[in-house]
């Protein structure tokens, strides 16, 4: 997943920093989490748009939808600055409410069409919720801003999209079985780790899409059975994409604990 971006004020900056280092650690350090959160409620009354956007991201590490939206809904209100999308977006999913942070970043791409950073998040976020055309799109805009520097997920989108032409399946049924997924790791309270796509070597004409978690092999294997489950009882889904777009949780953790 991407991390938080630093606002330019350097307190705001500081804490930004610091939060992004917790969200992409294995287990969230509640006590710097609050912490953090103490010093942003100084901060409003000198910078209120970076405060609240501190704010917001704490809640999202805390799994609280509802903060985070007011928080960086605040953000947004009084300031319209880059980074403010940015981080909204990234809490958002963080708490894999992936169209919703599309959404955001998609509203801030308007503004800024040739920011490279909010660029490359929306081409992961159209990935990560199954909007592979809008993807493939975007990595074109990419080529045409710096041909010379190809982005990472330029070959997927250009794979994914040729597939769905070809009618090997429907966008809408990635979308699907994408939902499926983010509902579970949401209801499990579980954190995204990143994300591979990969062309299933005995058919290349299928995928294969692993999804990372801050959780053991043995909690993400409880969460794919969880994902079959869902999966058996959505005949739509069963016959497109059915097996040629397979998604998979894959655990981060080496020991039996889970974060």
């Amino acid at each position: 997943m991407a991390s938080y971006v630093a606002d330019p004020a350097s307190k705001t900056s500081d804490l930004i920093e610091k939060l992004a280092s917790i969200a992409t650690a294995d287990v969230i350090n509640e006590f710097e989490v609050a912490r953090i959160q103490k010093e942003a409620g100084r901060l409003l009354k000198v910078d209120a748009a970076g405060a609240y956007t501190v704010l917001g991201c704490v809640a999202a590490l805390k799994g609280d939808p509802a903060t985070v939206r007011k928080h960086h809904g605040n953000a947004l209100r009084l300031s319209s600055h880059v980074y403010v999308s940015y981080n909204y977006a990234v809490s958002l999913a963080l708490l894999e409410m992936n169209e919703e942070a599309l959404e955001i970043v998609m509203g801030a791409l308007k503004q800024s069409p040739d920011d490279l950073e909010l660029l490359g998040y929306a081409i992961r976020l159209s990935l990560q919720s199954g909007h592979i055309a809008n993807a493939n799109s975007l990595c074109s805009h990419w080529v045409h801003l710096v041909p010379d520097r190809p982005n990472e997920l330029a070959d997927s989108a250009n794979e994914l999209a040729d597939a769905v032409e070809r009618g090997v399946f429907r966008e809408e049924a990635i979308r699907g079985v994408l939902g499926v997924l983010n509902s579970i790791q949401r209801t499990d309270n579980v954190r995204g780790a990143g994300s591979s796509l990969w062309r299933d070597p005995l058919d290349p004409a299928s995928f294969l899409y692993e999804r990372l978690i801050h959780a053991s092999p043995a909690r993400a294997a409880e969460m794919n059975e969880e994902f079959a489950d869902r999966i058996a009882e959505r005949s739509d889904l069963r016959e497109s994409p059915g097996l040629r777009f397979v998604p998979m949780f894959m655990g981060t953790h080496t020991d039996a604990g889970d974060a």
